[in-house]
């Protein structure tokens, strides 16, 4: 192997160590606002009516984990922006999300035309082969139903988040200088998450105006490192966040219980949940 490529094998790694290290790093700066955070969600919680008993450890693994894919947000958009312009992702995203709703609408098409038939014929026999006479075949058309359902619905859940994060980008070309604003804040997706634990440990709907939950997202943010931001333009970010939310109310999140996993909020993050630190 030539030194040169022995030199790009050993940076890999050695970049991959470096960004988990300055992750931890965060991580560990974040774990400093631990009982703050949750004196805050458990203040909300007191107020009657009770639904459930607070949870702390639940509570701070969820928190924990949003700021680790903040973290992890960041590296990945600082990446990015030093290997592709801001308009080749701005052009990227429309094309995706122009994709996806091409695909969901001839899908949508397909099931309510004669093609369906065949596709179903093959999906069954891929699926087991059955007998067409037999009784059990209307389990596997209810199961067909289901699958086509849900491939629509992820498909416009994807093309709305395409959109919306082409939204992103073009709205940070234009952000005049100065402290950071409205979407320009944080990622939807990640409003989106304070809010399901907000509601889902407090057991109390999170308000879009100057109430507790708008000062939650506040602590959260400076407990992430983004000082400074005023309420209004926290306020601002969480009206835009729930108002797109509903534009769509068939994929919306707001207001949604954690059924299908709290990892689903944030686009393109994998992984484990990092453990919480006592």
């Amino acid at each position: 192997m030539s030194e040169l490529g022995a030199g790009i094998e050993e940076s890999a790694p050695d970049a991959r160590a470096e960004a988990t290290e300055a992750i931890e790093a965060r991580l560990t700066a974040f774990d400093r606002h631990r009982d703050d955070l949750l004196s805050m969600l458990q203040k909300v919680h007191e107020h009657k009516p009770k639904t459930k008993s607070f949870d702390k450890n639940e509570a701070w693994r969820h928190l924990r984990f949003i700021a680790w894919g903040f973290f992890r947000d960041e590296r990945s958009r600082d990446e990015q922006k030093a290997e592709v312009t801001a308009n080749d992702r701005l052009e990227r995203l429309r094309q995706l999300g122009k994709a996806l709703g091409d695909a969901r609408r001839k899908l949508d098409e397909a099931m309510h035309h004669a093609v369906r038939g065949g596709v179903y014929v093959e999906w069954c026999i891929a699926h087991g082969n059955p007998d067409f006479l037999d009784p059990i075949i209307d389990v596997f058309e209810r199961e067909f139903d289901r699958v086509t359902s849900d491939v629509l619905g992820g498909l416009a859940a994807l093309e709305t988040a395409a959109f919306c994060a082409a939204d992103d980008v073009r709205q940070n070309q234009v952000r005049r200088p100065g402290r950071p604003g409205g979407t320009s804040l944080v990622r939807r997706s990640f409003i989106l998450s304070l809010e399901r634990v907000y509601r889902e440990s407090t057991g109390k709907r999170a308000g879009a105006g100057a109430g507790p939950f708008a000062q939650f997202v506040k602590k959260f943010l400076e407990a992430v490192g983004r000082k400074g931001i005023d309420r209004q333009s926290i306020i601002k970010a969480i009206k835009t966040a729930k108002k797109r939310e509903e534009k769509n109310l068939a994929t919306s999140s707001w207001g949604r219980s954690r059924s299908s996993g709290l990892r689903e909020a944030f686009f393109g993050t994998r992984g484990k949940i990092p453990p919480a630190s006592a």
